[in-house]
């Protein structure tokens, strides 16, 4: 063999190996594959969502395998933001073992109309099929480490999504301080009620001193008149 002839050879190996190596992988879909919805609203999936204090949100990650293989060991994992904030923003990390490429990133918002928090809703990650019907309840996990989904086959059939909850939080309610009442912001502070005072004791006025008082007068008068008479006579 000329020296030609090997290199075209070597050449001709090397490329189908390369094309070999392309075509046994499973082609991953990117792009906007993470979107969210407001639930509480029963709103359409967006990029971002818009919410209030106490909506709960639905994040959902779709997978898409193109082929030609099954794609195998899929792990899909989110962030989930902490702080109070008047907006969101999650990254959902989709990682495989044989996938092309092998993680696929993207990231969805919730815009809230007041300064929130959102917080995961334990026992709500769900795996679903191509048609959004439940395959199963996944472990919690997805905000973290992720949570394994197995393997993803060919075709738009095959298409899966991984969803999940957060919620909002809701605005505190204010009551009224204690020790006054109302609704807050109208509290008010009861009045304390005043003392009755004591009465001031009365001289005895009642028919028995009355009585004596019109006695002595008239025991006196009658001396008097007496008196009187003597002294005429």
């Amino acid at each position: 063999m000329n020296k030609f002839a090997k290199l075209f050879t070597v050449a001709a190996v090397t490329l189908t190996v390369a094309i070999s190596g392309v075509a046994s992988a499973a082609q991953v879909d990117g792009g906007n594959i993470y979107y969210s919805k407001n639930l509480t609203k029963n709103s359409a999936y967006a990029d971002p969502s818009t919410a209030d204090p106490c909506d709960v949100i639905q994040f959902k990650i779709r997978l898409h395998n193109g082929g030609p293989e099954v794609l195998g060991n899929v792990n899909v994992k989110a962030t989930m933001p902490s702080g109070t904030n008047t907006s969101f923003s999650s990254l959902a990390t989709t990682t495989s073992s044989n996938g092309n490429p092998s993680v696929i990133t993207d990231t969805a918002g919730v815009n809230v109309s007041t300064s929130s928090t959102i917080s995961y809703v334990a026992g709500s990650t769900e795996l679903l099929d191509a048609n959004s019907s439940v395959l199963n309840t996944l472990p919690d996990g997805i905000i973290g480490a992720g949570v394994d989904v197995g393997s993803v086959g060919v075709s738009t059939q095959q298409i899966r999504f991984v969803q999940f909850k957060a919620k909002l939080s809701c605005p505190e309610t204010q009551v009224c301080p204690e020790g006054t009442t109302g609704v807050y912001p109208k509290c008010e502070t009861p009045k304390t009620p005043e003392t009755p005072k004591t009465p001031t004791s009365l001289p005895n006025t009642g028919a028995g001193s009355v009585l004596a008082i019109f006695a002595g007068v008239t025991g006196l008068s009658t001396l008097a008149y007496s008196a009187l008479v003597r002294r005429n006579s």
